[in-house]
């Protein structure tokens, strides 16, 4: 399922502007945010993480095929943040890029994809989604019980209600990824530091 940020239908409810702006502040004041006991609140907390930490990574030229090639964000077992992240990007670009948000499960190429989150899938269902990504320049993002490395490239922890994250800067870079140290200084744990 394709679910294009233009597209004001691709979500299923409303997300006030109000959130945005707050979800966006947090990610830009700190390494955590405040995650609402209210899932859908967490949902869009973890929504605009994700288009900020597409903001401070670089991807090489050979991640796109032309310049007019959109931004996309893939997602793996969180339907209601792809919904949320699909509404925040509504007439956003990326990198001067159009964002795509695609709603994947493990059976779909994962080559078209410049990040790709892993939500709540199955253990196995997660190392073949971090295996088939391997050798992209798709910047992974899991949701991750403790941040003990689970092979993404960034680890987001929910922790009595605070979301954090760590980053394994060896993995980005090994797909040819350069982490903003602006990002990078936000991280409770940062591993491969170069």
């Amino acid at each position: 399922m394709i679910r294009d940020s233009r597209s004001p239908n691709s979500a299923k409810r409303p997300f006030p502007a109000a959130r945005v702006l707050l979800a966006t502040m947090l990610c830009l004041l700190g390494a955590t945010a405040t995650a609402q006991t209210h899932s859908a609140d967490e949902d869009q907390v973890k929504a605009a993480f994700l288009l900020n930490f597409g903001r401070f990574v670089e991807w090489p030229a050979r991640a796109f095929a032309d310049q007019t090639e959109p931004f996309r964000i893939c997602i793996s077992g969180a339907a209601d943040v792809a919904n949320a992240l699909g509404v925040l990007t509504i007439r956003q670009k990326l990198n001067g890029r159009d964002i795509s948000v695609l709603l994947i499960d493990h059976h779909q190429p994962l080559k078209q994809c410049h990040m790709l989150f892993i939500g709540n899938v199955s253990v196995k269902e997660k190392r073949s989604l971090l295996a088939e990504a391997k050798g992209t320049s798709a910047f992974t993002v899991a949701e991750e019980k403790d941040f003990v490395d689970g092979g993404s490239m960034l680890g987001l922890v929910n922790t009595d209600n605070r979301i954090s994250f760590a980053i394994n800067q060896q993995l980005a870079e090994e797909a040819g990824l350069k982490i903003s140290s602006r990002l990078l200084s936000l991280a409770k744990i940062v591993r491969g530091r170069s």
